[in-house]
């Protein structure tokens, strides 16, 4: 955790030469959006496993957008897979 702060400030402070900030600007302006950024990425490739698991639907909207939605046909089979996870992490949370 600490490794992925030291190299997401030093990559900031390489893209932003002249930057400057206090703790929390740091953690709010900085660290957050390369955390979202990155999490933004994580989600594209579970929606992209989960529709090809046929699991969740996408739609087109008129507007370019893509919705996703469950797939009512595989509910009891997404239900098992959210057991099985459930089982898997033995009560601890992760």
């Amino acid at each position: 955790m600490r490794t992925q702060i030291t190299r997401d400030i030093l990559s900031y402070l390489l893209d932003n030469r002249g930057a400057r900030d206090t703790l929390n600007g740091i953690v709010e302006w900085w660290l957050l959006e390369r955390h979202v950024r990155r999490g933004v990425n994580q989600v594209e490739q579970v929606l992209l496993e989960l529709t090809s698991r046929g699991f969740i639907i996408e739609q087109k909207a008129a507007d370019g957008r893509v919705h996703y939605q469950i797939n009512p046909e595989k509910e009891a089979e997404i239900a098992e897979v959210i057991r099985e996870r459930a089982d898997d992490n033995d009560g601890i949370v992760p």
